[in-house]
């Protein structure tokens, strides 16, 4: 078993959690992958985000083997010290019912990095600003492979800026994990040699799991995946990849926060054989622009990062050594003190929805869950929930914490009328034109 990747589920002493068991405030994202709502749990009070993914049963097995695979990896990662995975979205639990897969993770206030370049796209990014998050991109990179986990979307979208300025890696949705133990994907299963025999899929797949098993021994994989304008050349060439391709779009994060576009010549509505093309054939070049100026060490940064041949490019680790890097204190970036680059980040408005809710489908009957791996949470969690509870037992409350966000002044209105119903004749005419608070 590998330090750090112990994926045994603490004992838990609560049910395993519901979507009814939270309030949802409001809408933080939506795209491909789900949904994401900043929620309150009803019993302790605390906020996270909750990410809702549907379940297909047209597609089943696929998609769920994918949010199966997604969890042990957020588990995992998440049994480990948090000192050491701080600079990662904290994992929190994880919890389904017959027709949707729930993540709660930690909520960062100040939005995502795409955000923060958009908001300095005509302007050009100040060079320590530039510096201060490139700094951080690579202390994740180092850390996340340093528990090697391949990442493959690494994007400006799933790097997250939390209260204090810092950045968070999220969104493990394609992420590959070579070293999780056996019992880690509970799910998979191996076929038996009679049925391979009988059936040409079985054989087929059987094939693909060996190739991905003799692979993952080499820290390689072979999917083309990842977000079009980030994704490295060997993605595109093959036969395989590894840590190079995450390093190769931190490249292009970096050289985006300061040109304001992508290297290459890249643009989001090329055709696919044209952004191949590019990205596997075309030269690194830096845009002349007066408000964008950049060092020597800055353009040798980002011509290792987007070296096109994988073998010559350095690992996330060795770029802390780089002479860009040669003011930035790595032991603080790691303990994240003081503020963080993005200390006046803030997260894009979003248009209010009239109505919030958590969907819901059915629970499954004790005993009939087919993935009982899923309904899981941090022992941190766990002892807060618990904790919560023993409280309002002892003081005789029915055990649900009042709201902690602000309220819409219909909600205050609805909450006074109830007030005053249970209130004598008398004292409802005291309160008799009272203004309501919103």
């Amino acid at each position: 078993m590998v330090d750090g990747f112990d994926v045994k589920q603490p004992p838990l002493n609560v049910p395993a959690l519901k979507a009814s068991d939270f309030r949802p405030l409001k809408l933080l994202g939506k795209g491909g992958q789900g949904t994401v709502l900043l929620v309150e749990h009803k019993v302790t009070g605390s906020v996270h985000a909750l990410k809702v993914m549907a379940k297909y049963p047209e597609r089943a097995e696929d998609k769920e083997n994918r949010m199966y695979e997604e969890q042990a990896i957020l588990r995992s990662l998440a049994l480990s010290p948090r000192e050491q995975t701080s600079c990662l979205l904290d994992f929190e639990a994880s919890f389904h019912d017959n027709a949707h897969f729930f993540f709660l993770t930690g909520y960062s206030p100040r939005g995502d990095l795409w955000t923060e370049i958009e908001r300095y796209k005509t302007t050009g990014m100040p060079e320590n600003m530039i510096l201060g998050y490139a700094a951080e991109i690579v202390h994740i990179l180092s850390v996340l492979h340093s528990f090697f986990v391949l990442h493959r979307d690494f994007k400006p979208d799933n790097i997250l800026i939390d209260a204090r300025g810092h950045l968070l890696l999220a969104d493990f949705g394609i992420s590959r994990a070579f070293e999780l133990p056996p019992d880690a994907r509970p799910w998979v299963k191996d076929e038996p040699s009679a049925s391979l025999k009988l059936n040409l899929q079985k054989r087929k797949n059987y094939l693909r799991k060996l190739v991905r098993a003799q692979l993952s021994a080499r820290h390689m994989t072979l999917n083309v995946c990842g977000t079009p304008g980030f994704v490295a050349p060997e993605v595109y060439r093959g036969p395989a990849y590894s840590y190079g391709a995450d390093v190769w779009a931190a490249g292009v994060i970096i050289y985006k926060m300061a040109f304001g576009k992508l290297p290459f010549g890249l643009t989001k509505k090329m055709e696919m054989q044209d952004r191949v093309k590019q990205t596997c054939l075309s030269p690194l070049e830096f845009p002349e622009d007066g408000r964008r100026t950049v060092s020597a060490e800055f353009k040798d940064l980002l011509s290792q990062m987007l070296e096109k041949d994988p073998s010559k490019r350095p690992q996330a680790k060795d770029l802390k050594s780089h002479p860009y890097f040669a003011v930035i204190p790595w032991d603080a970036i790691a303990r994240r003190e003081g503020s963080g680059p993005g200390a006046h980040a803030h997260a894009a408005p979003k248009k209010a929805d009239k109505k919030i809710t958590i969907p819901e489908g059915t629970l499954y009957p004790p005993g009939e869950d087919p993935a009982p791996w899923m309904d899981w949470m941090t022992a941190a969690f766990r002892d807060k929930l618990v904790s919560k509870q023993t409280q309002a037992q002892q003081d005789g409350s029915l055990g649900v914490a009042a709201p902690t966000m602000p309220r819409s002044r219909s909600f205050g209105l609805i909450q006074r009328c109830r007030s005053l119903w249970k209130l004598s004749a008398s004292q409802r005419s005291l309160n008799a034109g009272v203004e309501v608070e919103s």
